[in-house]
């Protein structure tokens, strides 16, 4: 007797973006979502939508490759040049907000967002997306802000690889230049040279003014 196989189960993309429908739903129904700025509303719900549509793209078109950049070495240098952007995003608190862990239970908390985060759990632990991560990791992109957004530790099929660190090179000891002996210098000389004496007046009255010559009237 043949095994019949289930055709119609939902894919991988489908079944993400029913855990991401359901948290838009949350989010236009939930009692704390009243208190949120509208703006912000905005970006959550564009945020999640970008989450599906991103996760489908890279399953049906996984991204080539790409090459490593060529470092730029300047002359009589071999130092790295390294382009600043013009413009650097200024830190807003909606950019604060998103860098908190968990920061979709900070703004809905209760059983709701919990339940889609179980979900989301069980999708993690599916060996069919652990076989796609291998072949396609680029997916890794969309499911570890999402494993960010519901306070979930990432399994280790999700963890990028730390890049080894370039051995330094042993500097070379520094030779500390011989100090030179400081001249012995009597305690008279010591107290002369902290508190040296008064300049002396050069009022014509005093004492220590120079003598005026003489002139002699006709």
């Amino acid at each position: 007797m043949a095994i019949q196989t289930n055709s119609s189960a939902p894919s991988l993309a489908d079944r993400l973006s029913g855990i991401l429908l359901m948290l838009r739903q949350i989010l236009g129904t939930h009692e704390q979502s009243r208190s949120l700025e509208q703006n912000l509303k905005w970006a959550i719900w564009h945020r999640l939508i970008y989450f599906a549509r991103r996760f489908s793209a890279l399953a049906a078109n996984p991204p080539k490759p790409r090459p490593k950049p060529k470092t730029v070495i300047a002359s009589g240098a071999k130092q790295s040049i390294t382009l600043a952007s013009p413009n650097p995003q200024a830190a807003t608190p909606r950019r604060e907000l998103l860098r908190r862990k968990g920061w979709l239970f900070l703004l809905l908390p209760g059983y709701q967002v919990a339940g889609a985060r179980s979900q989301l759990m069980h999708l993690l632990d599916d060996p069919d997306l652990i076989e796609h991560l291998s072949t396609n990791p680029s997916l890794g992109r969309v499911l570890r802000p999402m494993c960010h957004m519901l306070r979930i530790p990432l399994p280790a099929h999700l963890k990028l690889e730390r890049k080894p660190q370039k051995p330094r090179k042993p500097r070379a000891p520094r030779t500390k230049p011989a100090r030179k002996p400081k001249p012995t210098q009597s305690l008279y000389d010591y107290f002369l040279e902290k508190y040296p004496p008064p300049p002396r007046p050069m009022l014509p009255s005093h004492r220590y003014a120079p003598v005026q010559k003489f002139k002699n009237r006709p």
